[in-house]
């Protein structure tokens, strides 16, 4: 049996109770500390995109650095080149299974374009002697490229052990590659193709348990292979030959910002090394072949599907 006495206590802690929750609503700035960590973080919602489906515009600038060696050894360079080149990239990507028989698969297509100026630094040739010599070059890029690879978890149990594997997508990319340069006495194109091996990562900073970097993601990429098909026209010479086959390698870096469900924006950093065969004598001339180094740095947004 309950008392008058117990009643009468027990109505005077629940209104207690019910002042002491009622109040820093209505008479103080400050909420329980129960109510403040039990709230979600809405300054940092949950959103992770999935950038395996998306389409990334970027635009920025890369830095040419070109070197041609002296086939007789009697300068070294024979020539460079450096200057920055304004640079528009498009990405798109897909990540999913082409029929329900087959395991995830991501693919890729890329094209690029750079267009600028170059610091011509070398030497004109009159007989055998070098004459230095300093202009500016005009240079063209433009440069394709297709991919297709399997991420590491087709070849896995999904479990919390391995759902990293995910992640993670080795390749195979078929490159095609076209550069206009134009000299201040004559201009030369080449073209060569690339067959390269690489491994690209694009990790959600969600799924490492950091709710305030949950907007960010990283990509890595990394791939090496070699060029054939490669070939130098320069139509005022008469002189056009095929050139010997050399490695090329590429690595890029970017963080990437989902601004909203749909959108992402990110900054990124790409390097890339090119070698160009040496030619064989045609018309009296011969391409000693060379060395291009790329550096670019550039803002992007993509596209969400």
């Amino acid at each position: 049996m309950v008392s008058a006495t117990s009643v009468k206590r027990t109505t005077q802690v629940c209104m207690t109770g019910l002042v002491a929750f009622c109040l820093p609503a209505y008479g103080s700035d400050r909420e329980p500390a129960e109510v403040v960590n039990s709230s979600p973080d809405i300054s940092h919602p949950p959103v992770a995109h999935n950038l395996w489906r998306s389409l990334t515009l970027s635009h920025g600038i890369t830095r040419h650095d070109y070197r041609e060696p002296d086939p007789l050894g009697r300068v070294d360079p024979l020539d460079s080149e450096t200057g920055n080149l304004p640079t528009t990239q498009a990405t798109l990507r897909w990540h999913g299974k082409l029929t329900q028989a087959l395991p995830e698969m991501v693919a890729q297509a890329q094209a690029s374009y750079a267009q600028g100026q170059t610091d011509y630094n070398g030497y004109l040739q009159q007989g055998i002697t070098l004459i230095p010599f300093q202009a500016h070059t005009g240079n063209t890029f433009q440069e394709y490229h297709l991919r297709a690879g399997l991420p590491l978890n087709a070849f896995t149990q999904s479990s919390p052990s391995t759902r990293w594997t995910q992640h993670i997508a080795p390749y195979l990319e078929q490159g095609w590659h076209h550069w206009q340069r134009n000299l201040a006495q004559y201009g030369e194109t080449y073209t060569w193709q690339s067959t390269s091996v690489g491994v690209m990562a694009l990790w959600s900073l969600a799924d490492l348990s950091l709710p305030k970097f949950s907007r960010y993601t990283v990509e890595a990429d990394i791939s090496t292979g070699r060029t054939h098909h490669s070939h130098i026209n320069a139509p005022a010479l008469g002189f056009a030959a095929d050139l010997a086959s050399t490695y090329v390698h590429r690595a890029a870096l970017a963080l990437h910002y989902a601004a909203t469900p749909d959108w992402s924006m990110g900054l990124r950093y790409q390097m890339q090394r090119i070698n160009l065969g040496a030619s064989p004598i045609v018309a009296g001339f011969k391409y000693p072949g060379s060395s291009n180094h790329q550096q670019s740095y550039a803002m992007s947004l993509s596209r969400i599907f």
